[in-house]
């Protein structure tokens, strides 16, 4: 088993140290007390660099290889065509569109219906408050016992792919997570934060700032997780208004 990463000599509540194999990558899983998993999730990414692994929080069980999807990297996957092929469904019902609102995926498009976009919707005041994964969804109080893994990769967005996350409830496939949170990445800042058996949660480091932005943006989020909307928040302009200056992005699958 290959060492751990210095951060965690420290730590007094590391627990459940082991190594998994899954897609001929070796895997270092453990738990920390719930109130330290961000805490030390941070230091990791501060030693990514030197580490090579990305740290991943996946909730209150481990990464478990049984009920992850081997992932075959498709190279030429393009983020845009991507969304314009989930869009496609969903735009053949003018019902839905009458309901959550136009889909637009050009600024230009966006700027007419800027208007429609909440300026005052709720964001979390810190990426700390924004995170869900960590917390029993009753009491809203962290687990006792939170388990993170460590992906050996230099891409954050490649981690839900090694960790062979997607195929099911209308979840992307690992290869087409990998596609759009690259292309995320590049343009926000993306990382990614948390994967659990049915939710992806990221942090943001240029969150969108302008209306038109944000609506584009919460087309995209619709197309990559129509739940985000047709679960949530019921449009795509009230999915913007939530993303706008929002330091954390959560998607689910259920």
């Amino acid at each position: 088993m290959r060492p751990l990463p210095s951060v965690l000599a420290d730590q007094p509540t590391l627990d459940n140290v082991q190594e998994v194999v899954f897609q001929d990558r070796a895997l270092l899983t453990f738990s920390v007390a719930g109130q330290e998993a961000l805490p030390v999730w941070h230091q990791l990414t501060e030693q990514h660099g030197e580490t090579g692994l990305w740290p991943v929080i996946t909730g209150p069980r481990p990464f478990a290889p049984g009920r992850a999807t081997p992932a075959a990297f498709e190279r030429d996957l393009f983020a845009p065509d991507l969304i314009a092929q989930w869009l496609a469904g969903e735009q053949e019902d003018p019902e839905i569109l009458a309901e959550i609102g136009p889909m637009v995926l050009s600024l230009d498009e966006a700027q007419r219906h800027a208007g429609s976009v909440p300026q005052d919707a709720t964001v979390p005041a810190s990426w700390q408050e924004g995170v869900v994964s960590i917390q029993d969804g009753r009491t809203r109080q962290p687990y006792p016992q939170v388990f993170l893994a460590l992906v050996p990769t230099q891409a954050t967005w490649d981690a839900p792919a090694w960790l062979g996350f997607g195929r099911f409830n209308g979840c992307p496939l690992p290869s087409e997570h990998h596609a759009v949170l690259r292309d995320w990445h590049q343009q926000y800042g993306l990382q990614i934060l948390c994967v659990t058996a049915d939710m992806v949660e990221c942090l943001v480091a240029r969150p969108p700032t302008e209306a038109a932005q944000a609506l584009v943006l919460a087309t995209e989020q619709f197309a990559y997780c129509p739940d985000l909307v047709h679960q949530g928040c019921g449009s795509i302009a009230e999915l913007a208004g939530g993303l706008l200056h929002s330091p954390t992005w959560s998607f689910w699958w259920d």
